[in-house]
């Protein structure tokens, strides 16, 4: 998988979440609970693990190696073994 889908994913909650508390704050009812409260913890906590989700994404990472059999067939684990 290329890795610019979750990092496109990342971005676009991060900016919806701008979006939405953009458009609530026009609205004292509606902008409250995003700041106080259990509401407003989610809120917060939802933030900050999409900005993390998206830290993670951007960190390098080695490349998923993948066992072949000589015949160059993926190799299925656990190996049975044979007695």
């Amino acid at each position: 998988m290329p890795r610019e889908g979750p990092f496109v994913a990342f971005s676009f909650s991060l900016a919806m979440g701008i979006a939405v508390e953009r458009d609530a704050e026009r609205v004292t009812a509606v902008a409250r609970p995003l700041r106080e409260g259990l509401p407003g913890a989610l809120w917060r906590t939802s933030k900050a693990c999409a900005v993390a989700g998206l830290a993670l994404d951007l960190l390098p990472r080695p490349p998923r190696r993948i066992e072949v059999a000589a015949d160059g067939r993926p190799l299925k684990f656990p190996l049975p073994v044979l007695r």
